[in-house]
């Protein structure tokens, strides 16, 4: 089983995973639980704007890098705040 293989048919399941890839910037990883996500319920809008974020990030889009490469946006972007906001 990949890393992205779970067992579970529960997309809430897919999006957490989801959020700990792109936390850890593995961007990639993150697009395909939050299509998992999908999958499962096509009208999940935290996973669809999760993806989003994740599939910007991994595109290398202004929005989600610093200016030292690192995800985070500009001060105060939507990343950074989303990250915050997971990380309680």
């Amino acid at each position: 089983m990949s890393e992205t293989e779970l067992p579970s048919k529960e997309p809430e399941v897919w999006v957490n995973r989801g959020n700990v890839l792109l936390l850890k910037g593995q961007y990639q990883e993150a697009v395909k639980a939050y299509d998992q996500a999908l999958t499962l319920n096509a009208s999940y809008e935290v996973a669809k704007t999760n993806r989003m974020i994740a599939a910007s990030a991994l595109k290398g889009m202004p929005a989600a890098k610093t200016s030292t490469g690192k995800p985070g946006g500009t001060e105060g972007g939507l990343f950074e705040k989303f990250s915050k906001w997971l990380k309680g």
